[in-house]
């Protein structure tokens, strides 16, 4: 009976493992259009700041238009670097789950027995 509830777990986990791949792979490529986001904020930041500081007049006014959108690009480079810090961290969470889930599958499927991986042998249930 342990065995096919370990088989049981083992199929359970890879289905769910599998289910987040794709998942996992938004998380990273949010990860770096963010790096991309925050890089064209930090230069845009640079170029309107040098701008406001050089010109005189129109120019001036252009510049504090370009660090003032810089800065709303900023701030969205930081609130989706938390966002997706989060969310990585809630998908480490479920791979992990996942992982003790397939160890446990494993560990029944291989001894025949009701026990966790750690537990003493002499604890099992049959």
């Amino acid at each position: 009976m342990a065995k096919i509830a370990g088989g049981v777990l083992i199929v359970f986990g890879l289905a769910l493992g599998f289910k987040l791949i794709w998942p996992i792979l938004i998380n990273m490529s949010n990860f770096f259009f963010l790096i991309i986001l925050g890089g064209v904020a930090v230069v845009v930041f640079r170029l309107g700041s040098n701008m406001w500081m050089q010109s005189s007049g129109g120019g001036k006014f252009l510049g504090v238009l370009i660090v003032g959108g810089s800065l709303i690009l900023i701030a969205k480079f930081i609130f989706g670097f938390i966002f997706s810090l989060i969310s990585l961290v809630f998908l480490g969470v479920q791979l992990f789950f996942i992982w003790l889930l397939i160890w446990v599958g494993l560990h029944w499927y291989r001894l025949g027995k009701f026990c966790f991986p750690w537990q003493e042998q002499g604890s099992c249930i049959d």
